[in-house]
């Protein structure tokens, strides 16, 4: 992601662009989502929504 997209998806999240690419890195590292380039896939939904959950 562009370093602008991150910082509009952090703007829409409420958070800021560090936290979100701390977010997104986690998430690619637990094999979660994917990231390329502006594409955001979710590769794990089940445990995406468990932790949405907790």
């Amino acid at each position: 992601m562009s370093r602008s997209s991150i910082t509009e998806l952090a703007a829409l999240l409420g958070t800021i662009p560090a936290t979100l690419s701390r977010a997104f890195d986690e998430l690619s590292t637990q094999g979660i989502i994917s990231v390329n380039g502006a594409e955001i896939r979710i590769c794990d939904r089940q445990r995406l929504q468990r932790m949405g959950e907790q």
